[in-house]
């Protein structure tokens, strides 16, 4: 069912109606930066007309007219979906990988088409960003219809989660990155706000290994943030009630910690002076629950 509908949803993403301005904007430097981060993956450097000049010839296919702050404005609404009428460039993306692939990518816009592009055609196709979407779309998928509409993710919404990273507290070290994929979907009022396969990044805050007189291994974790549909970055945590469900499902006892991270270690110590007790291992593909920390605004899909 999850991948008839999206199928119906990708593609209408191009029989919507042109966005309009975005209400708002970073200022001008900032917006740039963005727009070039979200589309080659790191700011440019050089004349800002330049700059906006080459965003445009890769998004449009051409250099706009008007005056210099409308054509920003343009462009930053493209890529961000700020008016949500037709829904951003990563929102489109994100729709097509979730589709085929069953999860979703966080590298720039620009390679995230070409990887697309080289599995499906076997090779990289020429024009603007928005026409070789056009042209993914069309091959893929059949015609329907959907809307994308603004809706809050409230704080507190609870989130099934997957790990794609080992935890070891003899192996893993502070500071490591702790990658998890969105397990099932979530939906608010019956829209689509998080897809299964979204990615997650937190981080390894603390390590102890485990010991003699029966101390166990642990490891104090920040699940940090995952993506929405639309891209929007969504801070999460553990508290209470997803640490209720770990301890009562899983071999090992967790507690909170600092800001939404949590401590893992395992169940029960080992008896004896001389005996070493448990390490902390979680492998790769355990699930767990995570909690929105902050009530968050995001783009919607709704389908007819």
């Amino acid at each position: 069912m999850k991948k008839v509908l999206a199928f119906l949803l990708v593609s209408l993403l191009l029989l919507m109606p042109n966005m309009a301005l975005a209400a708002q904007m970073p200022p001008t430097n900032q917006a740039l930066a963005e727009i070039e981060v979200m589309l080659y993956g790191g700011a440019g450097d050089g004349p800002l007309v330049t700059r906006l000049a080459r965003i445009e010839n890769d998004l449009f296919g051409t250099t706009q007219s008007g005056p210099f702050v409308d054509r920003l404005a343009r462009s930053y609404n493209y890529i961000s979906g700020e008016s949500l009428t037709e829904g951003s460039v990563v929102l489109k993306l994100n729709i097509i990988e979730w589709a085929l692939f069953q999860k979703l990518t966080t590298g720039s816009v620009v390679t995230r088409i070409a990887d697309i592009e080289k599995q499906f055609y076997g090779d990289i196709t020429t024009g603007s960003l928005f026409s070789r979407i056009n042209k993914i779309s069309n091959d893929l998928f059949p015609a329907s219809s959907f809307i994308v509409s603004s809706e809050a993710i409230p704080a507190g919404t609870m989130v099934r989660v997957r790990l794609t990273t080992d935890l070891d507290s003899e192996k893993t070290q502070p500071g490591s990155v702790v990658s998890y994929t969105v397990a099932e979907d979530v939906k608010i009022k019956d829209k689509l706000v998080i897809p299964a396969g979204a990615q997650g990044r937190g981080t390894v805050l603390n390590v102890n290994a485990s010991g003699n007189m029966g101390k166990g291994g642990s490891i104090e974790v920040s699940w940090g943030s995952l993506f929405a549909a639309d891209g929007t970055k969504i801070e999460v945590g553990m508290t209470e009630k997803t640490i209720s469900k770990i301890n009562s499902s899983e071999e090992l006892a967790a507690m909170a910690s600092i800001a939404g991270a949590v401590m893992l270690s395992p169940v029960g110590l080992a008896a004896g002076f001389f005996v070493k007790g448990k390490p902390m291992t979680i492998p790769a593909g355990s699930e767990f629950f995570v909690e929105v920390r902050y009530e968050t605004k995001v783009g919607a899909i709704q389908f007819k």
